[in-house]
């Protein structure tokens, strides 16, 4: 019986399939939703396709629009320009995501009118990428959006802002700015805005700070620094009593001026990744390390490591990270192996130690540029008790590393997890043994 009900079944099933289009039997919001992950432009071409398909694509919550920068023809420019203009005319439905990426394409007034008309449809998410010769400033309306959850702005954007910004629903906010320096009114701009934004979780800036840059926020989970250069010596000041993770990093350039940093709460930072020395002092450097002496999981860039290695062991004073059990590093030539140990006796529960070896271009390996350790009475506790990883990617036949690795693996309990690159290298190592010893 149950085989003659299924083959009684199959021939209706392929008479459905055949007679209907599977697509257009699902519902308009579903089909909406699969039309969010088409460019905008590939989205509306659908509309030719049924009576039915004709107004669909004005009700995708997502418009994404790209303007490149090769469009060199007028015509084409101002194709494009229409496009999104009938696009945004014919919307009448909330708008869930706004992206707009321009280059030469159009004119800071045309993106200007375009995100005034986003905002009178409610967006959520704001994502803009303006790279245009000239400066494009923000509608005013913006800043006192109650429908703004994300906002991510790049490029040649003036963010300057009235002092009296509330955006109550903003959780995400991204900065990134190209150009060299902005006037202390839109730096101090910036803080009023982050003052506007009392329940924001997630903050990220990357730019030319000439500015001072006051950080108070009670509800910070996630927190990414990039500092470029500035002529000024300025305040980074961070009050986040929540805050989960914090990313600080530097650029390549040779300036030598400082930010003077202070730090009012950081004690439930998780998890810290640390590149920087170029626009610290010691002090300001160290401050940081005070702050987060709660992390569990701690990383830190080559560049970090060799600042610290300029500086007189005497004066190194680290707080205790009694709860770090993971530390990461990457090391460049010139690295101090003593700062090394002093971070080992820093964290008595440490589990997991990995060292990244940073290959330079330019520079001759040599022993000299490799600094040695020095012999130390006391063994860091957490070598002996509860060290139980221990990774040295781009170990060398150099003394100081060979010495350093037979350091940590001769006073070690436990037998390591070792990679394979340097399971493979403990034959090396016992050679590296004999080696010293003949250079002794």
């Amino acid at each position: 019986m149950a085989e003659e009900s299924s083959e009684a079944n199959q021939p209706q099933l392929k008479k459905t399939a055949i007679s209907g289009d599977l697509l257009s039997n699902l519902p308009d919001d579903l089909i909406c939703h699969i039309l969010c992950f088409l460019p905008t432009r590939d989205a509306y071409r659908t509309s030719l396709v049924s009576k039915r398909w004709r107004f669909l694509c004005t009700k995708v919550p997502d418009l994404s629009f790209y303007l490149p920068s090769h469009s060199s023809s007028h015509s084409v420019r101002e194709l494009l320009i229409h496009s999104v203009n009938t696009v945004l005319l014919q919307r009448t439905q909330r708008i869930r995501k706004f992206t707009l990426s321009c280059y030469l394409s159009c004119e800071p007034y045309h993106v200007s009118a375009w995100i005034s008309k986003a905002l009178d449809l409610n967006v959520q998410e704001l994502d803009l990428g303006c790279h245009l010769l000239r400066i494009t400033r923000l509608p005013a309306k913006l800043s006192t959006s109650t429908s703004i959850v994300v906002l991510k702005l790049s490029g040649n954007i003036q963010p300057k802002f009235p002092s009296s910004v509330r955006l109550p629903s903003l959780k995400i906010f991204h900065l990134e700015l190209r150009r060299n320096e902005l006037s202390n009114s839109e730096g101090h701009s910036v803080s009023y805005f982050l003052y506007g934004c009392p329940n924001l979780v997630e903050l990220r800036i990357d730019g030319h700070l000439n500015f001072h840059v006051f950080i108070s926020l009670q509800f910070l989970k996630k927190l990414k620094l990039k500092l470029r250069s500035f002529p000024f010596r300025h305040v980074l000041r961070i009050d986040a009593p929540l805050l989960e993770f914090l990313h600080m990093k530097d650029d390549d350039s040779n300036s030598v001026n400082y930010y003077n940093i202070v730090i009012v709460n950081l004690s439930n930072v998780d998890r810290a990744n640390l590149k920087i020395h170029k626009y610290l002092d010691f002090d300001s450097l160290f401050k940081v390390f005070r702050g987060i002496f709660n992390v569990k999981s701690l990383s830190l860039g080559s560049s970090t490591i060799r600042f610290l290695s300029e500086c007189n062991l005497q004066f190194l004073s680290l707080p205790e990270f009694h709860n770090l059990v993971d530390f990461r590093v990457q090391i460049s030539e010139n690295c101090r192996w003593d700062v090394l140990v002093s971070f080992l006796q820093s964290a008595c529960n440490l589990k997991v130690f990995a060292i990244a070896k940073k290959f330079e271009r330019n520079v001759k390996r040599g022993e000299h540029r490799n600094l040695g350790m020095t012999e130390s009475s006391s063994i860091p506790v957490c070598i002996s008790k509860s060290l139980k990883m221990f990774e040295f990617k781009g170990l060398q036949h150099i003394k100081a590393e060979l010495d350093f690795t037979r350091y940590i693996v001769e006073n070690s309990r436990y037998q390591f997890c070792l990679k394979r690159s340097l399971a493979l290298l403990l034959a090396w190592i016992n050679v590296g043994l004999d080696f010293t010893q003949s250079n002794n």
